[in-house]
């Protein structure tokens, strides 16, 4: 379908006007000789404007690792000259870490541009792109035409083997705990005294007059046995987040899987807290599987297990986090926050009042949050990279 412009609309108001005045003072056929000509060409431009426009797009590539990422290439070809604007409305399961979904700029007769943008999956699994639309108009701005490209683009993220079941020795290390090895740390050469052990005894002393000698050490420990380390994940998210915002609940899911990776290199245990007690994990169906049961606890219930102060990392959105903020600040536990993300943020922010409107949303929840006071550190998670200084800074 064709629309017409506001610039059109005001040619069209102009010329009816002018009209309306002319025949008013000088009532004859000649005076709507101009007007009918301004509508006569607008009907030529409408007529002739039929632009082929030729669509390119795909996901490269198709089949990545968890935290990897993936590029999708555009390009597009028309048979006249054109201005376009390019909405490319990606899965809210995807996080954009280059480059930019949108394009607008003019497309020459028979020449193409071309544009692409980086992703990060914020979940395994199949991640489907939606429509690719295209906002078309004439060289003058007086037609718009809207068409929609529905193109078969899917991104499939797999789980790294490495951390699809943890290792031999992650297991061993959480049942048993390890041995940490210490060198003794030489002291000086002292005189031999009974109860050393022969094993310090120097050889040589044996031939040097003045009796035996034996090396002393600031610590003889050769071993210590640590009890295994934890993490306690301590999700906390509304029902509202999971069927109203899938993109900041893709976030959460994302950084608990990130979490559940870290544990494993560093040889934790990891546990996650729901208010039926701790569910151990150990792969993230575990992961899925508790937090599907989460979903089913209310507010209350979920209040509960705050008033429990239990130690951990409490990963949870904003919304919960200002409405249980009183709990909140006598845990002890390191908090992430997750910012509120409008699904499809990047295309919003393209709009210049919708932009202003987000900015100031953003800055308004940023100052509750830093003027907020708790026992544990805060961070505020609003980016899948944002939880880079909290592994830095606390595991």
């Amino acid at each position: 379908m064709i629309y017409v412009t506001d610039k059109t609309k005001k040619i069209i108001l102009s010329s009816a006007i002018i009209l309306l005045l002319t025949f008013t003072m000088y009532p004859s056929m000649i005076t709507a000789v101009l007007p009918s000509a301004v509508i006569l060409f607008l009907a030529i431009i409408l007529i002739t404007f039929k632009p082929k426009i030729s669509v390119t797009s795909y996901v490269t590539p198709e089949t990545i690792n968890f935290k990897e990422y993936a590029e999708v290439y555009i390009k597009i070809k028309s048979s006249k000259q054109i201005y376009v604007e390019i909405y490319d409305e990606f899965p809210k399961t995807v996080e954009i870490i280059e480059g930019k979904p949108c394009y607008k700029g003019v497309v020459s007769e028979g020449e193409h541009i071309e544009f692409k943008y980086l992703v990060t999956p914020l979940t395994p699994g199949i991640h489907a792109w939606n429509i690719l639309r295209i906002h078309a108009r004439d060289s003058l701005n007086l037609f718009e035409t809207i068409l929609s490209y529905d193109i078969p683009r899917k991104l499939s993220v797999k789980i790294p083997k490495t951390y699809a079941k943890p290792s031999y020795g992650a297991l061993r290390y959480r049942t048993l705990g390890f041995k940490e090895h210490y060198e003794p740390l030489f002291d000086k050469v002292k005189a031999y005294s009974p109860g050393v052990s022969l094993k310090q005894v120097i050889p040589r002393s044996i031939l040097i007059p003045g009796g035996l000698r034996v090396k002393s050490f600031i610590s003889e420990t050769y071993g210590k046995t640590l009890k295994p380390r934890e993490i306690r994940i301590i999700p906390v998210f509304s029902k509202d987040l999971v069927l109203k915002f899938q993109r900041t609940y893709s976030l959460l899911l994302h950084i608990i899987y990130s979490l559940y990776m870290e544990g494993l290199i560093r040889g934790y245990l990891i546990n996650i807290v729901t208010p039926s007690g701790l569910r151990s994990v150990t792969s993230f169906n575990d992961i899925n599987k508790n937090l599907e049961e989460l979903r089913k606890y209310s507010e209350e219930e979920i209040a509960s297990v705050l008033r429990k102060r239990i130690e951990g990392v409490m990963v949870i959105d904003y919304t919960l986090f200002t409405r249980f903020y009183n709990l909140i600040r006598q845990s002890e536990s390191h908090v992430l926050i997750i910012m509120p993300i409008p699904d499809y943020y990047e295309l919003l922010a393209e709009i210049p009042g919708i932009c202003t409107l987000l900015n100031e949303i953003s800055k308004e929840n940023m100052r509750k949050i830093y003027t907020a006071k708790t026992k544990g550190r805060i961070y505020i998670i609003s980016h899948s990279t944002d939880l880079n200084n909290f592994v830095r800074e606390c595991l």
